[in-house]
């Protein structure tokens, strides 16, 4: 939120970096129509028509590459405060974690929440975590987590209620704040502070 905050109406460098990966892309359908989108991108306003900043341009291939570094450390100095470069993984680099990325887990999720997941998330918490964590706060109101070996699991109140939890176990991120969120509905409690309850259980 500070972020976007300071960056209003958009950042110039997020929106170059945007174009940029657009036209730096292999896909067939984006190299049919590239030149028509670079004539876009270079009468657009100012950030949108400055995608050759994070552009690498090779004489072997048709399409040019993303400048990774220059990517990273603007997100270093924008996301991070750092003024050098970090290795965040991105889909392109890790595409079997690329979901390890916080903004994949937040984009489904209110700002008020985020820092939960967050909080959850770099905890390395997972859905049987919660679980736990859930049924050892709370061992008056939840009989037994039923898990079976298969999904979805449930969590059964003790007040007749079940609540089904249809996600794998080794997924977590706003997955994680949404069971939260729906127990705490069902036990009539706050979903804020059953929230804060669990970030804070070690």
């Amino acid at each position: 939120m500070p972020y976007r905050d300071r960056f209003k109406p958009y950042n110039e460098d997020e929106e170059a970096i945007a174009n940029a990966t657009m036209l730096a892309s292999m896909s067939p359908y984006i190299g049919r129509i590239r030149r028509g989108l670079q004539r876009l991108c270079d009468i657009s306003p100012p950030g949108y028509s400055d995608y050759s900043k994070y552009l690498q341009y090779s004489s072997i291939r048709r399409a040019p590459l993303l400048d990774y570094e220059k990517v990273m450390k603007f997100l270093s100095g924008a996301l991070l405060g750092k003024s050098e470069a970090i290795l965040l993984p991105t889909k392109r680099e890790m595409p079997d974690s690329y979901r390890l990325v916080p903004i994949y887990y937040l984009s489904v999720t209110k700002a008020p929440e985020s820092k939960y997941v967050l909080d959850l998330v770099f905890a390395n918490y997972r859905v049987q975590d919660v679980l736990s964590k859930l049924k050892r706060l709370f061992p008056n109101e939840i009989v037994r987590i039923e898990t079976g070996g298969r999904e979805p699991f449930h969590i059964v109140l003790r007040r007749g209620g079940r609540i089904p939890v249809p996600y794998h176990s080794r997924k977590g991120g706003a997955i994680l704040v949404k069971i939260v969120n729906e127990f705490a509905d069902a036990i009539g409690k706050d979903r804020k502070e059953v929230r804060e309850l669990v970030r804070r259980d070690p």
